[in-house]
């Protein structure tokens, strides 16, 4: 079995479940009580059955926790910011690299970026404004026209005032409506990628090990030992002070490009045996039909219906660079040694789509070539962002947080292979160092 320290943060109680803070809440009770009791209000009896009773509910707990601190942490929900959103979509982003598209090219620009859909959209905004243009011109035409009657100057008159309302009513409601919405980047933590490493401000940096999964059940139980004790622990002993080590779960479509390259290749290899007198026609015939079978098959998992699994991820984080390179290199070797196959996403664009896949799977990660590398921050954001008291929405996509807070004081071997094989999740466990005594 393996032990799992508790909590070293011990509550101070001045009697058995009765902390500090209790106290603090029953005296104001009763201040607030002899307040009430001493008053000239009317009815102040009731007042103070009211105050006590209100009191009492306060200090009842529900999963162990006192009513007062989740009044406290509702009144914090209120205060914070619970919408978020990101200046450019990724549609932007890509379109940012395009150049040559301006001008001329504008119905093939959209055309060739944009959906049907999408495309319809914007040519009928730009026919609003092209009839817009024609609108006013005639309006013009009859304020400067002699032969024109009062009644009709006097009617386009009241039509402009009543567009300019209109505006200004819409630019208000537009103003008012961004005021609830803060910039992404002032609850993303990472604010770079470079060199193979994530920026955190500049405070810190981290670098990503990915693993690739193991039936460990296998395992004998001296290569169990061996594994846990001389390979993950080193890591895990190997951990300074304040800085943690994560280990990710992320769900990942597996990329298969590199096998229909080589369906492809076959395919090529079938021409060449034909051309050098190899194959007569009808075979080549044959076996392009049953070739290209395999290719749609392939495209069709690489493209339409992809093979979603679960990828897994230890990260790393130190202040130094060159000490976290130390770090990942003693991680690398340990995790090798422990008869794991690892490899450290070294590139930018490995690190980026890392990022993004740990906010949403709904994107094809191949477009991260249509990107430059200033914008791989931006794009590895959320879109959209947004709070309220049981969910958060990603990206218009409602999901659920579980937040683990005891754990068992002894467990077996891959103990939380369970969850973390949880499909449609993203599972983060954080392990920070802890000093010897106080582990014991």
């Amino acid at each position: 079995m393996r032990l799992i320290p508790g909590k070293t943060k011990v509550k101070i109680e001045l009697f058995r479940g009765v902390t500090i803070g209790d106290c603090i809440v029953a005296v104001i009770t009763l201040a607030l009580i002899a307040l009430v009791v001493l008053s000239t209000l009317p009815g102040r009896l009731y007042f103070a059955i009211g105050v006590l009773t209100a009191g009492g509910m306060l200090l009842v707990r529900f999963d162990g926790q006192p009513n007062y601190k989740l009044l406290l942490s509702f009144m914090r929900y209120m205060a914070y910011p619970k919408n978020f959103w990101r200046m450019f979509s990724d549609k932007h982003l890509y379109t940012k690299t395009k150049e040559g598209k301006a001008g001329e090219h504008w119905n093939e620009y959209f055309d060739e970026k944009y959906e049907p859909s999408e495309v319809l959209s914007i040519r009928e905004k730009v026919e609003n404004i092209k009839s817009k243009r024609s609108k006013r011109k005639k309006e013009d035409e009859i304020l400067s026209s002699d032969t024109a009657t009062d009644e009709e100057k006097n009617a386009v008159w009241r039509a402009k005032e009543e567009e300019e309302k209109t505006k200004k009513q819409e630019k208000a409601d537009a103003k008012e409506s961004m005021k609830k919405y803060k910039k992404m980047e002032d609850i993303i933590p990472f604010t770079g990628i470079s060199d193979g490493f994530i920026e955190y401000n500049g405070k810190y940096y981290g670098s990503v090990i990915e693993v690739d999964p193991v039936e460990f059940r296998f395992f004998s139980q001296f290569r169990r030992d061996s594994s846990i004790e001389e390979c993950f622990g080193k890591i895990l002993r190997s951990l300074r002070e304040n800085y943690a080590m994560n280990i990710v779960k992320v769900d990942r479509p597996i990329i298969y490009d590199e096998y229909l390259d080589k369906e492809y290749d076959r395919l090529d290899a079938l021409r060449a045996s034909y051309e050098n007198g190899l194959l007569t026609e009808d075979e080549l015939k044959s076996r392009i039909e049953i070739q290209y079978d395999r290719i749609n098959e392939m495209r069709e998992i690489c493209f339409d219906e992809r093979v979603v699994q679960p990828f897994y991820y230890i990260v790393l984080f130190n202040i130094d660079k060159r000490q976290l390179s130390i770090d990942i290199d003693s991680a690398l070797t340990a995790l090798t040694q422990g008869e794991l196959t690892v490899r450290h996403l070294t590139s930018d664009k490995e690190l980026a789509i890392f990022l993004k896949y740990t906010n949403t799977l709904d994107f094809d990660e191949r477009d991260i070539e249509n990107l430059k590398p200033e914008d791989y921050v931006a794009w590895a954001m959320p879109e959209s962002l947004s709070f309220n008291s049981r969910r958060a929405k990603v990206n218009n996509i409602i999901t659920h947080h579980m937040r683990v807070v005891t754990y068992p004081s002894d467990v077996g071997d891959a103990w939380l292979a369970g969850v973390m094989s949880v499909p449609g999740t993203k599972v983060v466990i954080k392990a920070t160092p802890m000093e010897r005594t106080k582990s014991i």
